[in-house]
């Protein structure tokens, strides 16, 4: 008991120093010698639901690995699209040998929630700053970086010459919802935290995303 009671204590004085940035000073000279500090990374939580989720990341994970971002999920497989080749690759956890195992944290994904009851992924990382991404002729899968909700055309004006439709996948039907800039009266206009999106690109160009000038919808 008395080992416990002293962890316990040990570890209050480790984090009240950690969160006060504690600066260890020399006992002689008074100078500080070192300081401890902890960075906290932001989160950013995403809802799955039973079929299939089309993804993006609103944090930068320092593992990419598959296996880390997705830890505790219930999921059967991943998918990713690849763009020089104009289809997908599939994950599987139960593969000996996948395609791949890593996550690229600049497009969208797949992913297949076996269980009944809705979850969250939960993402610790860096966030996404001003992105420049670029994209090939085709369907391209990039992803949608930020924590806010934006209206697209915000930052599809930077391909406006180059795209002819940007889709996102609508969960309830299991199909994806098109959006054109020659319609009249688009199905959607924003993009929020953690959806997934494909663009299908005209020509190869630059997506720019400029965090600060996204704003509001």
């Amino acid at each position: 008991m008395e080992n416990k009671i002293l962890v316990i204590l040990t570890l209050i004085f480790v984090f009240i120093t950690i969160f006060n940035s504690y600066t260890i000073h020399n006992a002689i000279t008074g100078r500080p010698v070192g300081t401890v500090s902890l960075t906290i990374l932001p989160e950013c939580t995403i809802g799955i639901k039973q079929g299939w989720n089309y993804v993006s990341l609103c944090a930068f994970p320092q593992n990419t690995s598959i296996s880390s971002i997705l830890s505790g999920l219930n999921y059967r497989y991943v998918a990713v699209w690849d763009e020089s080749a104009q289809e997908f690759e599939i994950y599987s956890p139960r593969s000996a040998s996948p395609s791949f195992d890593a996550w690229d944290a600049n497009k969208s994904y797949f992913i297949y929630y076996y269980n009944a009851s809705p979850t969250t992924l939960t993402i610790a990382g860096m966030p996404y700053n001003d992105l420049n991404l670029s994209q090939i002729q085709g369907w391209n899968p990039p992803t949608y970086p930020y924590l806010l909700t934006t209206n697209i055309l915000k930052y599809l004006n930077s391909i406006n010459d180059s795209y002819r439709y940007m889709v996102k996948w609508d969960y309830a039907p299991q199909e994806f919802v098109i959006y054109s800039p020659r319609s009249a009266s688009p199905p959607f206009t924003t993009i929020s935290q953690g959806q997934g999106q494909f663009i299908l690109m005209t020509n190869a160009d630059i997506l720019e995303y400029n965090k600060s000038a996204l704003g509001t919808p």
